[in-house]
């Protein structure tokens, strides 16, 4: 018998966007990271799924002590496969699925290039009205017919990060909705973006780092890295009568921002954090790569409300201060965090 080796880096993963709730995607989609509707394949290290499997330990007593097979049931009720992606270079064309995703609310321009705004909403998309976003999630094996799928998959939680000499990060963890498919035969287009440095978001090319602790923005000088966390609880909630749930309940909100950020012989800065810490104030931070006002292909923002809860002076190897904080809302009619990205894809949202 013939002996085939293959390496888990002829693996590949993709995404597309579903129409429906409940119902995959064909395995003919096409993913070039193109038009509407094209999915994308992802540039990212291999992993693999937790398929998310129900093991029901049963009764013991039955006439011996030796463990025995029949006291144990597995089966696939109600059960929502967790995706843990690891960290991957965000690109302008793919980060607007991965934020759409996480933050279930998002205003789209009507003309090229499309401006959309991400906020986070006090009420959440009734998924079983096809409303909101979610999309199949594909871990593609190199032999036909051995590919894993999930459907109805969104974010539960999603991480940016950057540091000096590197480029903007995406890692998280996606969920989705019923059984994962075990031989999917993915044999659409797929191919790989072209990656162009107008592709990514280098540190060096942030053009705006400020923080408004109530007088007006104040420029930032980081010294290492900053990250975004958004996540959330995604509960499964009711029942479809076939084994399955009906939709996520998206509660408990979990945001915050970790950045280091360099001092100077005044003491200026650090005081002003120092302060902002100890009265609980809520300061505004925005980072920013492109134009002031987002409108031009390429373009990322992302704004936010803060409540400091640490704010430690550095000592590595520039003098600086480690803050960590709560983003949050003084104005429970607003967003706590917005974030605008523009590219060239129209994806009729």
């Amino acid at each position: 018998m013939a002996i085939d080796i293959r390496t888990p880096k002829e693996k590949r993963y993709g995404i597309v966007e579903q129409a429906t709730w409940g119902t995959i995607m064909v395995d003919t989609s096409v993913l070039d990271n193109g038009t509407t509707n094209n999915g994308v394949q992802l540039d990212i290290d291999p992993f693999t799924i937790n398929p998310a499997v129900n093991i029901r330990e049963g009764r013991q007593s039955i006439g011996t002590r030796r463990p025995f097979s029949g006291s144990r049931t597995h089966d696939m009720k109600r059960v929502a496969p967790l995706i843990s992606l690891p960290a991957f270079e965000a690109k302008k064309d793919e980060l607007d699925l991965f934020l759409y995703a996480i933050m279930q609310s998002v205003d789209e321009s009507d003309t090229t290039p499309f401006l959309k705004t991400y906020t986070i909403a006090d009420t959440q998309p009734d998924f079983s009205a096809d409303a909101g976003f979610f999309m199949t999630f594909w871990e593609r094996f190199p032999a036909s017919s051995t590919s894993r799928v999930i459907k109805d998959v969104i974010a539960k939680a999603l991480t940016l990060s950057c540091e000096p000499g590197g480029r903007l990060m995406l890692a998280g963890e996606l969920i989705g909705r019923g059984a994962m498919g075990q031989n999917a035969n993915p044999t659409g287009d797929w191919s790989r973006a072209d990656s162009e440095n107008t592709d990514y978001f280098f540190w060096e090319d942030i053009t705006r780092f400020t923080c408004d602790f109530g007088s007006g923005p104040v420029d930032l000088r980081p010294s290492g890295a900053f990250e975004f966390t958004l996540a959330h609880d995604a509960l499964p909630y009711g029942n479809d009568g076939t084994g399955e749930f009906e939709i996520f309940a998206i509660r408990n909100w979990q945001l915050g921002l970790k950045m280091i950020i360099g001092d100077d012989l005044t003491a200026v800065i650090r005081n002003q954090f120092e302060s902002a810490h100890k009265d609980g104030t809520v300061c505004t931070v925005e980072i920013g790569w492109g134009t002031a006002t987002p409108a031009a292909d390429g373009d990322l923002e992302i704004t936010c409300e803060v409540q400091f809860t640490d704010v430690v002076p550095d000592s590595a190897d520039i003098l600086g201060i480690e803050v960590t904080g709560q983003i949050v809302t003084d104005l429970i009619t607003d967003s706590p965090i917005t974030i605008i990205l523009v590219n060239t894809v129209d994806r009729t949202w």
